[in-house]
This record gives C-alpha cells, structure tokens and sequence, in this order.
C-alpha cells in the first residue's frame, strides 16, 4: 500500500510542489549569503529577481491548477487551510511587486526579500504540513490535476531553457543533443559555449 501512496497521482503532485518549495529555500539561502558577504547589487539583484519569478510561476501553479481541486477534495471543516493559502499568496504578490518594483541599493530591498523569505516559510509550512495532510486524509483522485501541473512545469522549464533540444525533453532525460550542447552563442563580440552562459 505505502508505493500505491507515493504513486499516486496526488503523492505526485505533492511532489512538484514542494520540489518548487526547496528549490527557493535554496534561492533564499543564496541571498542570505550574499547579503552576509556584503555583496553588491549586481550580485544581489539577480538572486531577488530569480526568488520572485520562481514564486510568481510556483503561486499561478497553485492557484490555477492545484488549489481549485484541493478546495473541491478537502472536508468543510478544513478549509480554513485553503482560506490562509489564498490570503497568504495576496501578500506575498504585493511584496514580490515592492521588490521587483525597486533596486537592490533601496533601503528596503534587503529587509523586503526577508520579510518574503519569512512569508514563504510560513505558508510553506501550514501547506506542507496542514493542507497537504488534509488531502492525503480525503484522498481525491488528482489524475487530471496532476497532467496539468506536468505540463505547467513543462512549459515553465522551456521558456527558462529555450536551447533545450525537444528531442532530449521528449525522452525525459533532460539531456541535450550534441547539436544542442555544442552551439556557440554570441556574448559582447566573443564565442562562448552555452554552458559558460
């Protein structure tokens, strides 16, 4: 019974939604570093800016796809879970705007991307902990949300790897061809492999 569990179409869903969780854990803790290290904001900015794009994709994946079945599976009793969650994205929204509306040199910039960082703990917490809990109880059939969110992440990871080559993305491998590996791209007059871009 445990690997039907892991199995299923909800485990797996699950699954994709907290790869996105520690994928920006990881982000923030770059930023921490960063900012420890006094770094500038050169090198801060484009950690900020990566934070809030993984969010932003992460939320529309939530709010499009996941939690309307999550709302539809769960007990009356324990939508008090999908209440939060709804609240949390709203704030979470206004402060990845104040961030992506400003520079790493502001006076602010620094304390926004911590407050984020304690905003997604929380929210990350009560989903992974409380929501998450909650569906695996109700256990709906999640078939069709989980093929959605396959082919969300698969849509995000083309536009953020455009040189991918299909064929590679096809056999799930995530490779890429040697035609792919071995294009040059072009950066400030001089030749340089994909893989020093």
């Amino acid at each position: 019974m445990q690997s039907t569990r892991q199995d299923s179409a909800l485990e797996q869903s699950i699954q994709i939604l907290t790869a996105d969780h520690d994928k920006v854990r990881l982000l923030f803790r770059e930023y921490k570093k960063l900012m420890d290290l006094d770094a500038d904001a050169s090198q801060r900015g484009p950690v900020a800016a990566k934070i809030c794009q993984e969010l932003t994709a992460h939320a529309d994946l939530e709010e499009q796809i996941f939690y309307p079945a999550a709302r539809k599976a769960i007990s009356e009793d324990a939508e008090e879970c999908m209440d939060h969650a709804d609240v949390e994205h709203q704030s979470l929204k206004r402060l990845i705007a104040d961030i992506e509306g400003s520079h790493p040199d502001d006076e602010h910039f620094d304390a926004n991307v911590h407050v984020l960082q304690e905003y997604v703990s929380h929210h990350v917490e009560e989903e992974e902990n409380d929501m998450f809990e909650e569906l695996r109880h109700a256990e709906p059939k999640m078939d069709s949300v989980l093929k959605k969110m396959q082919d969300a992440v698969s849509k995000r990871a083309d536009k953020q790897n455009p040189i991918m080559d299909k064929s590679a993305k096809a056999s799930g491998d995530g490779r890429q061809s040697k035609a792919a590996a071995g294009k040059k791209v072009r950066t400030s007059g001089s030749k340089k492999s994909n893989t020093d871009v």
